[in-house]
């Protein structure tokens, strides 16, 4: 697994989720853009383990097309990761979610430029902090017991 500032959300390192808010970062995926066209896209979401006193936390990835004049238009939600409670952000030091970001489908329908995050937050967290980035591959090992039994080794 490759961690790039670029197509990070938040960071570098941890950032504070108290409330409902967007991410620190935009990422602007340029003009000519085509990413993740069969492949998919993972959100990695990292947590400090250390979430109290609210109960859970939505994350939507939004995006947005370019509005003519280099700006953004306006944001829709491409994805959304069920609610995560505060148990399992402090449970597990990472989440993967996969998600597909929208491509230009025929025609001049235009696919966003800008991407964000946008966490929404059920109660008051009065400590915690997360980090959020894109990543193509996991860094996953899935452990299958043994078909083979092996005496006297």
């Amino acid at each position: 697994m490759i961690l790039d500032r670029s197509v990070s959300f938040d960071g570098p390192g941890f950032v504070a989720i108290t409330t409902t808010r967007d991410s620190t970062d935009i990422l602007d995926l340029g003009l000519n853009r085509d990413a993740s066209i069969g492949t998919a896209i993972r959100l990695l979401v990292l947590s400090n383990r250390a979430f109290a006193g609210g109960t859970s936390v939505t994350i939507a990835l939004q995006g947005a097309p370019d509005n003519g004049s280099g700006g953004e238009g306006a944001y829709i939600t491409c994805a959304q990761t069920p609610a995560i409670t505060a148990a399992q952000l402090n449970a597990a030091p990472g989440l993967v979610f996969p998600i597909n970001l929208p491509s230009p489908l025929f025609g001049d329908v235009a696919g966003p430029r800008f991407v964000k995050l946008v966490y929404t937050v059920a109660g008051t967290f009065t400590a915690g902090a997360l980090a959020a980035s894109l990543l193509l591959n996991r860094d996953d090992v899935v452990n299958y017991p043994s078909a083979l039994a092996l005496a006297n080794v």
